[in-house]
């Protein structure tokens, strides 16, 4: 349970169980026999921005007299403009704050016994500007992120402040109605209107500001390594995926080698780009709020060339029985370009590393002979083996 809170659950108790007369929570204990409290709070300029540590000074007096001397002073604590009174003795207190040309408006309360109470954010004033008012509230990105980056203010009134890490502000502005709106690039605004200040009294907005997440950008480009074409680059497949899951996020197709994804919320993804005869590429990206994030050129390269390249072997026969070694041997690709030009061996076999994704053409050619062509020719991974159409071995004869 919260020191705060400690107070008001024993005061109720005393009605069921009598407290000591001694007991350090107990209103009636003699004032220095009882638990110390503690006020802290956080100083900032008109501006919003914290009060200076060395010249700012925060008063606390005791009880309501403005002719009293004040008990206790203290400079603040940090440059975030942060004070605090420990082990002070309950009772009713006044706390003020002044700087050179600066002040705030004296604040009453009354500390229990082991109370500890938070002011808030407590703005300087400048006495001269004429009567003002303080509005103070929350603001909440609905992202989770750190708010402390937003801005707050009354476009109205040409004011406004920043929000610190916990989302709080404190807006000084003349008496009058206002809208008071939150702002931060990449997030749509959040504003409440109608926001009346009278007789220069302090208000505190009942419900947080909470500003909304835009969607932000992706786009970058795609390229092959080795046999690009336009349109081996449209069949190649793109999505987003979150960074732990297969999930499809979003997929798009590509345009010329280009690629773009809008309105992808915030967060953090993988970028995947495949393509039946390459290497599956990633990349890892986060996507700001409202924010454009260039990807470059994703580079495919093909499967023949890295770790998850096939054999691909094959056998010429000459119908006369004449040795086959030296017959010429090219190996298309399915759109036409060559993917490999090689002779066999004495035997007449050929063999080289080709992608288990492509589908082939293989033509075999040898002076004094017709040519011969084995199409299509597929990795059947079962057989783990290529072969010519359903099933039939690559092998190639040539008639005279």
């Amino acid at each position: 349970m919260s020191r705060r809170l400690l107070m008001p659950c024993l005061l109720a108790l005393a009605a069921c169980a009598p407290i000591e007369a001694d007991h350090p929570l107990d209103p009636a204990t003699p004032t220095a026999d009882r638990a110390a409290a503690q006020i802290v709070g956080r100083v900032v300029l008109p501006s919003g921005d914290p009060a200076l540590v060395d010249v700012t000074r925060v008063h606390l007096f005791a009880g309501p007299d403005p002719a009293a001397a004040p008990v206790q002073t203290t400079l603040l604590r940090d440059d975030a403009g942060r004070f605090a009174f420990d082990r002070v003795t309950p009772g009713g207190y006044r706390l003020a704050v002044e700087a050179p040309g600066l002040s705030t408006p004296p604040i009453v309360f009354v500390l229990g016994p082991g109370q500890a109470v938070d002011l808030g954010v407590l703005v300087l004033r400048d006495p001269a500007a004429g009567l003002e008012g303080v509005v103070r509230g929350r603001v909440m990105l609905d992202d989770g992120a750190s708010p402390d980056a937003v801005t707050v203010g009354a476009p109205e009134a040409g004011r406004q402040v920043r929000a610190d890490a916990d989302g709080r502000f404190a807006l000084a502005l003349p008496v009058g109605t206002w809208t008071v709106r939150a702002t931060l690039p990449g997030y749509a605004a959040a504003e409440v209107a109608g926001v009346a200040l009278t007789d220069g009294a302090d208000l505190d907005l009942a419900a947080p500001l909470t500003l909304a997440a835009r969607p932000g950008e992706v786009f970058g480009t795609v390229s092959m390594t080795a046999f690009g074409s336009p349109e081996r680059l449209a069949a190649a497949s793109i999505a987003l995926l979150p960074p732990a899951s297969e999930g499809v996020v979003q997929s798009t197709a590509l345009v010329d080698g280009a690629f773009t994804f809008d309105t992808v919320a915030p967060g953090r993804y993988r970028l995947r780009v495949a393509h039946p005869g390459y290497d599956v590429a990633t990349r890892a990206l986060v996507v700001a709020p409202g924010g454009l994030t260039a990807v470059g050129d994703v580079a495919l390269t093909h499967a023949s060339g890295g770790s998850f390249a096939v054999p691909m072997s094959g056998a010429v026969l000459l119908d006369d029985g004449a040795p086959p070694g030296g017959t010429a041997v090219t190996v298309w690709l399915a759109d036409g370009q060559v993917f490999a030009r090689l002779l066999t061996a004495a035997d007449g076999t050929f063999a080289l590393r080709a992608a288990a994704g492509e589908r082939y053409a293989v033509t075999a050619e040898r002076a004094g002979y017709a040519p011969a062509t084995a199409a299509p020719v597929r990795y059947d991974a079962l057989a783990d083996r290529f072969v010519v159409g359903a099933d039939a071995p690559l092998q190639l004869v040539l008639t005279r």
